[in-house]
């Protein structure tokens, strides 16, 4: 099995996993939060929007967390809230009181090999101070590398396109009817 086909296998799971959470828990509205910029939120964000209308038939939204709070009025279907990092820049203080009536549960998102248990138990301890229960964790041990070296390795398999065939392997051109 290819290595993309198995991340884009591991993705839908986890997308799976993740609705089945928020459905154990009666939770509508979820927060993503992790501990540090970086740790996969915003990706995990990026998968519920690919592979939700697979894993459920119920509507859902995907919001980014800003001043004002994700919309209550829905009532039907889930809203995911790419949200904070909470032992960076403001962190939890950004979770107003408005912010955190409109949502019923958070899932952290750890990075492997990076993220430790003592910080994990900081976010989860700050979430529990502030009323916000602690629906589950999303370990990421994809390393994605940073877009400027993504861009370089696109840009760089572009210069080397098409592919060199080795020596002695011929092309032969097929005209169809015409």
């Amino acid at each position: 099995m290819k290595p993309k086909f198995e991340t884009l296998r591991e993705e839908h799971r986890l997308v799976a996993r993740a609705f089945q959470t928020a459905k154990a828990a009666q939770a509508r509205r979820i927060l993503l939060a992790s501990a540090r910029t970086g740790d996969g939120k915003s990706h995990l964000a990026g998968c519920i929007e690919r592979y939700a209308s697979v894993v459920t038939d119920e509507p859902f939204e995907v919001e980014t967390l800003n001043s004002r709070s994700p919309r209550a009025e829905q009532t039907k279907g889930y809203v995911w809230v790419d949200g904070v990092a909470l032992l960076e820049g403001e962190g939890a203080a950004v979770l107003t009181p408005s912010i955190r009536a409109s949502l019923d549960g958070a899932l952290l998102v750890a990075r492997g090999m990076v993220t430790t248990r003592a910080e994990l138990r900081e976010c989860a301890d700050r979430l529990r101070v502030l009323g916000m229960p602690v629906l589950g964790g999303v370990w990421n041990d994809v390393a994605c590398p940073p877009p400027r070296e993504t861009v370089r390795a696109f840009a760089d398999g572009l210069r080397s396109w098409p592919p060199r065939l080795p020596p002695g392997v011929f092309i032969r051109h097929l005209r169809g009817p015409s």
